[in-house]
């Protein structure tokens, strides 16, 4: 009798398993896992890729923006630049490419290094949690801070339906001191 009973809840648990993951999938049939809908009023895009270099050699791990000349402009157009110095365009994250139109580029690459506040060892505080030394981030800008502005950049790119990628170069390698952060 206890053999029958111990089978018989094995058998309910494989097929409460099999409804469950048959449920899961109908579910994101039904929704759709397409992933967000394009909002409707963006404008057509077009592929850009854009490489950045510093005195002539790739400058990776940096954060390309493109600022429209248009001033009424609600799009966010970024590029992320991989190691290699290149990246590819988007819009608001999701769309690949940028709309039509003049912008004007924004390159800005960050170091941070933190500090330890007073006793470099962790403390135990009154529950017995370990709670670490507080450290200062000090952060320090690797592009010269007029590529960093759109007021100030002297880069530009048009974004056209013909060929857009394009290399910039920003300079000099620098290390400026831009912000400190304490928690």
């Amino acid at each position: 009798m206890i053999t029958g009973g111990l089978l018989h809840n094995s058998y309910n648990m494989t097929t409460t398993k099999k409804y469950i993951v048959l449920l899961l999938v109908s579910f994101l049939i039904i929704s759709g896992c397409g992933g967000p809908d394009r909002p409707s009023d963006l404008p057509k895009l077009y592929p850009c890729t854009i490489s950045v270099t510093q005195d002539g050699k790739p400058l990776g791990d940096a954060l390309v923006k493109l600022v429209s000349t248009e001033p009424n402009f609600k799009w966010a157009v970024f590029a992320q630049i991989g190691t290699s110095g290149t990246g590819k365009v988007f819009t608001q994250g999701l769309y690949p490419g940028a709309p039509e139109g003049e912008y004007k580029v924004v390159v800005s690459k960050e170091e941070e290094t933190s500090e330890k506040i007073g006793s470099a060892a962790p403390q135990v505080g009154e529950f017995g949690e370990i709670i670490a030394a507080p450290t200062i981030l000090t952060v320090h800008t690797l592009v010269e801070k007029q590529y960093a502005d759109a007021e100030t950049t002297p880069l530009s790119i048009t974004i056209s339906s013909k060929g857009n990628d394009k290399k910039f170069d920003c300079g000099k390698p620098v290390k400026e001191f831009l912000r400190k952060v304490t928690p």
